[in-house]
């Protein structure tokens, strides 16, 4: 009995670990940061803390191995991807708890935040605290 659960426990693991993505247990940046792996099998540094819009700029810029935030436009596709939910607006980072700072512009003092849980994109002022996730 010990042995079957011990079997089907490694299986569930593998399983699992197959279609792996979103956090991994590797950090980044000094330690501040959580290696993210998008749909797409790139790899993303996401900060631990939130943070304004200029904060996550410059905490990306400082990050070692990732240089800049994530823009809509090169960062959310995933077209052709297996597992790419193509009905949301940035499915290549949908999946991870809260939603995180894009370089991208939505006017009027505004950026883009991507809805990690759900894939969709709406807008804030950059006043606001949202973690970053860096390429």
């Amino acid at each position: 009995m010990k042995n079957i659960l011990m079997i089907l426990m490694s299986m569930l693991l593998i399983v699992g670990g197959a279609t792996t993505v979103g956090a991994v247990d590797d950090s980044c940046a000094n330690g501040q940061g959580t290696i993210y792996k998008g749909i797409n099998g790139k790899t993303y540094c996401r900060s631990k803390i939130a943070m304004n819009w200029w904060s996550g700029h410059a905490w990306c810029d400082s990050a070692q191995g990732f240089s800049r935030m994530i823009e809509i436009n090169e960062d959310c596709d995933c077209t052709g991807i297996e597992g790419c939910d193509t009905t949301v607006s940035c499915p290549n980072l949908k999946g991870v708890n809260t939603g995180w700072w894009a370089n991208t512009s939505a006017g009027d003092g505004r950026n883009y935040i991507v809805q990690s849980l759900s894939g969709q994109l709406s807008s804030t002022y950059r006043v606001g605290h949202y973690s970053v996730i860096c390429k």
